[in-house]
C-alpha cells in the first residue's frame, strides 16, 4: 500500500524536476543568444544646475558601471572611473558627448548642462547694430525664458557695468553698442580684448539657481588685423560645440560651425569662455 500511495507523488516530483531543468536550460540558451545590452545614459539629456554655483550637485549614470569615462569638448567635470558629473564645476550651456568603455563595451551618450552660452565667431559691425543671440541649453533657436517670466540676466551688472551691452530681458549682446560704450577705448584700440562675467538666473528646471558665464571679446579694425594667436584660438574651437550652426540674423564671417561631434578623445581644445571677435570694417 505504501508503494502504491507514494509512486504517483514520486512521478510528479520527477516531472517537476525535469521541467525546472528544461526551463533553466532554455533560459541559459536565451541569455547566450540574446544577451542584455548595456545602454549608457543619464537620467535626462539636460542636466540643470540647482542652487548656487558653490553647491555640490553630482549626477551619476542611470546604471552604475565601472570603467573609463571621457567627454568632449573640454569643460565637463566628470569622474573618469564612475562617470559622475559635478554640474556646478562644469561649463554650462554646452552639449557634451560622454564616452564609456570597460574594455569590451563601448558606448556614448549626449548630455547638456543647462544654461546659456554664445557661439565663437568673427562679427563685422556697421551702421546696423550687431546682435549676438544666446544659445539656451546648447540648442540654437531654443526659446529662452525672458525677464518677464522671472529670469535675471547680468545680475550685479558684471557685463553692462564694464561696457559689454547685454540686454537684461533676453541676454542678447549688442556688439555695436559695446564698442560705442568705450569698452575698447574712446578711440577703440586695434587688437584689444576684454573678458566679462555674466551672472544669470533662469526660470526653468534650474529653479533660478545662480549661474555664470565668462565672455571674451576682441576688437580689430579689419579681418587682416586679426592676429595668428586669435585665429588659432578660434580654429581650435572648430567642432567643439555640437550642432553649433548659427541660424540667427547675424552669421559670423568665421565661426564655430563644427556640427555633430565625431571625435572620441579629449583633445584639450574647446575650453570656454566663448570668444567673440568684433570687426569695425
Amino acid at each position: 500500500m505504501t508503494l502504491k500511495s507514494t509512486a504517483p507523488g514520486l512521478y510528479l516530483i520527477c516531472i517537476a524536476t525535469c521541467c525546472s531543468l528544461l526551463y533553466a536550460c532554455n533560459k541559459n540558451s536565451d541569455a547566450a543568444t540574446n544577451p542584455v545590452v548595456y545602454k549608457f545614459s543619464y537620467a535626462d539629456s539636460v542636466l540643470y544646475p540647482l542652487g548656487e554655483t558653490n553647491e555640490l550637485q553630482v549626477i551619476s549614470p542611470a546604471i552604475a558601471k565601472t570603467g573609463t569615462y571621457t567627454s568632449f569638448p573640454e569643460g565637463l567635470d566628470i569622474n573618469s572611473s564612475t562617470g559622475a558629473i559635478n554640474i556646478h564645476e562644469s561649463e554650462t550651456g554646452i552639449k557634451y558627448r560622454v564616452y564609456f568603455t570597460d574594455g569590451s563595451i563601448k558606448d556614448s551618450t549626449l548630455i547638456s548642462i543647462g544654461g546659456i552660452n554664445y557661439l565663437d565667431g568673427v562679427y563685422k559691425i556697421n551702421a546696423a547694430d550687431s546682435i549676438i543671440n544666446p544659445v539656451y541649453n546648447a540648442v540654437i533657436g531654443n526659446s529662452l525664458p525672458n525677464a518677464g517670466s522671472g529670469s535675471v540676466y547680468d545680475e550685479g551688472g558684471g557685463c553692462n557695468g564694464s561696457g559689454c551691452a547685454v540686454n537684461l530681458n533676453d541676454a542678447k549682446i549688442n556688439l555695436a553698442q559695446t564698442v560705442r560704450n568705450g569698452t575698447f577705448g574712446a578711440i577703440p584700440v586695434n587688437g584689444s580684448n576684454k573678458e566679462f562675467t555674466l551672472n544669470f538666473r533662469i526660470n526653468d528646471k534650474s529653479k533660478k539657481g545662480g549661474n555664470k558665464l565668462k565672455i571674451k571679446v576682441f576688437y580689430f579694425k579689419t579681418l587682416n588685423d586679426i592676429t595668428t594667436q586669435v585665429w588659432d584660438l578660434l580654429n581650435g574651437r572648430n567642432g567643439t560645440v555640437i550642432n553649433s550652426f548659427n541660424n540667427s540674423n547675424n552669421t559670423p564671417i568665421q565661426g564655430n560651425t563644427g556640427g555633430n561631434i565625431a571625435i572620441n578623445s579629449n583633445s584639450g581644445k574647446g575650453r570656454r569662455p566663448p570668444c567673440v571677435v568684433i570687426l569695425s570694417q
